[in-house]
């Protein structure tokens, strides 16, 4: 009897696990020597501190977003790659450009955000330390081998709802950052749109932010309707075309707020007031016409979605005409419901497709 050998007997899944695995220690390991190596030519026969200024902090950041961009592209090419032969699936090479861009912008910045608080805590823990040349290539080296690993596996496991998390963690980490760093101590008085004026780290923070989320949010939009149509075939026997209408819907609101984030208040107030209202209004439509576009979808998420809105209407009324609240107040209130409802809604989107899947 021919017997089979244990390669052939593995799945698609588990020999692409392990591939994705490997080629994370691959690159994380030739990160570190590039980093390190970078560390060393720059470090030589120097004492640096570990942040403030030119810092073993800062090597980390520029050695670190270089291989983790470099380790995320390499791990997303060959992953689509891959996918696409064993599928059968069409690469859409202008999608995945845009895809695989924008989500290596987010994720190096979320590297650089990571290092940051990092490294200045360091510095504040062992003030005055300044580390010899061996002692900072080994940190910057780790710091770049620790990003590689990481971002390479991230690219290889993008789904929606890694996504979301992914969404969550930058914008709420990109937005608290802007927040501490900002100049004026008392921005809260006006509005959040005060944090992308300042033309200092903090306005760069914020705006860049308010960019990448939107681009993120564009690319979650593509793997949440493609999943979604998938359920529908298995629930329905086909796609439903509404499903188009809330890829659109999510796609506009990804633009929108990348848009305020590109027109600061300062520089166009009325285009700027213009796409941020036109954000919350699709926002708002999207969560009331879910339960007809999604019929089938789980009722305790519509009900969620309502007392989401009604929370935020009386946000609204606490603002003005009553004035418990001042303007930051309502924007902060209303910002985490609708983001916490993308957020369940991708999550929602995950479970009926597994649900779907298992049947």
């Amino acid at each position: 009897m021919h017997k089979t050998g244990l390669p052939a007997m593995r799945s698609f899944a588990q020999t692409y696990a392990i591939r994705v695995e490997s080629r994370a220690i691959i690159l994380a390991a030739g990160a570190f020597v590039l980093a390190g190596l970078c560390a060393l030519l720059v470090m030589h026969g120097t004492h640096l501190p570990l942040w403030k200024g030119w810092s073993v902090g800062l090597l980390a950041i520029l050695a670190g977003s270089l291989t983790g961009g470099i380790a995320y592209v390499v791990s997303a090419i060959d992953s689509s790659r891959r996918i696409a032969a064993k599928t059968g699936a069409k690469r859409r090479i202008l999608r995945f450009a845009w895809d695989t861009t924008a989500l290596t912008f987010t994720h190096v910045a979320i590297y650089c955000m990571l290092c940051l608080v990092m490294f200045s805590t360091l510095q504040t823990a062992f003030q005055g330390l300044r580390v010899d040349t061996l002692t900072g290539t080994m940190l910057v080296g780790v710091s770049g081998a620790a990003t590689a690993y990481f971002l390479s596996l991230s690219a290889a496991t993008t789904t929606a709802y890694t996504l979301s998390n992914l969404l969550t963690v930058f914008l709420s980490s990109g937005v608290l950052l802007s927040m501490t760093t900002t100049a004026d101590p008392h921005w809260w008085e006006f509005n959040f749109s005060i944090l992308g004026t300042t033309r200092d780290f903090s306005s760069l923070a914020f705006n860049v932010t308010l960019i990448l989320a939107g681009a993120t949010i564009t690319i979650m939009a593509d793997y949440a309707t493609n999943d979604l149509s998938a359920w529908t075939k298995r629930l329905f026997g086909q796609a439903s075309a509404r499903i188009a209408l809330i890829k659109w819907a999510l796609v506009a609101i990804g633009i929108l707020l990348a848009c305020v984030g590109l027109v600061p208040v300062n520089r166009a107030l009325i285009v700027h007031n213009t796409v941020a209202t036109g954000m919350v209004v699709l926002f708002f439509v999207l969560m009331i016409a879910l339960r007809w576009l999604l019929p089938g979808f789980p009722r305790t998420f519509f009900l969620l979605g309502y007392s989401f809105l009604g929370c935020i209407v009386v946000a609204a009324v606490m603002f003005f005409p009553i004035g418990y609240y001042n303007l930051t107040a309502f924007e902060l209130i209303a910002a985490a419901f609708i983001f916490g409802w993308l957020v369940i809604f991708v999550r929602n989107i995950a479970a009926v497709t597994a649900d779907a899947s298992s049947h």
